[in-house]
Formats: C-alpha cells, sequence, structure tokens
C-alpha cells in the first residue's frame, strides 16, 4: 500500500552525534510483456524462442525453445534461464472461436 509508511530507528550505536536520519523506499508496478501466438485454426505442434536485444547491456540474449502448449511453469523456467531476465511471473490464456486461435502468455 503507497500510503503505509514504517518507522525504523536508524541512529545505530556508531551514529552518536551525527544526528538521525530517514529512509524513504519506493514501489513501483514490474513492467508487464505480453506474448501472444495467433493462428486461423488450433495450434498443435512447434515452439519458438524470445530474443532481447540490447537489455541491461547484453547485445542479445535468446531463449530456449518454448512450445505452443507451454505451461506457465515450462514458460517461467525458459525465461528465467535468460541472463538478463530475472524472477518472472506467467499467467496464460486461451480463446478459440471460429476460424482464430489465440494464445497468450502474460510475463
Amino acid at each position: 500500500d503507497v500510503n503505509e509508511r514504517d518507522h525504523f530507528d536508524t541512529n545505530g550505536i556508531h551514529n552518536q552525534g551525527l544526528g538521525k536520519g530517514k529512509v524513504f523506499s519506493f514501489y513501483s508496478q514490474p513492467h508487464v510483456q505480453i506474448v501472444t501466438l495467433q493462428s486461423d485454426e488450433i495450434v498443435t505442434a512447434g515452439s519458438f524462442r524470445l530474443k532481447l536485444i540490447n537489455h541491461q547491456g547484453v547485445e542479445e540474449d535468446i531463449s530456449g525453445h518454448i512450445a505452443h502448449d507451454s505451461t506457465p511453469i515450462s514458460f517461467k523456467v525458459a525465461l528465467e534461464e535468460m541472463k538478463t531476465v530475472g524472477e518472472a511471473k506467467i499467467e496464460v490464456s486461451e480463446k478459440m472461436e471460429t476460424d482464430a486461435y489465440e494464445k497468450s502468455w502474460r510475463i
């Protein structure tokens, strides 16, 4: 909660005579990316890879193969094995309509 504040005594034993300080912490929503697979029919085979270019000082970072029917856990493992990706939370959704198929992974 952004309106919640904690108070900490920052006057440690070695700070005698230096005065008291304040500590501020801030929270921001993490970035969200959506990877979407679209087709005019249900996909039954195949895989793909994700590539990050010039991210966090790494010129090119490519994931391992991610199956078309990847679960959130297997997608998470593939992403977190990349050098430039930290901890990820994955949600998956799937839509099937006449002549349209879509599967999305929300990262």
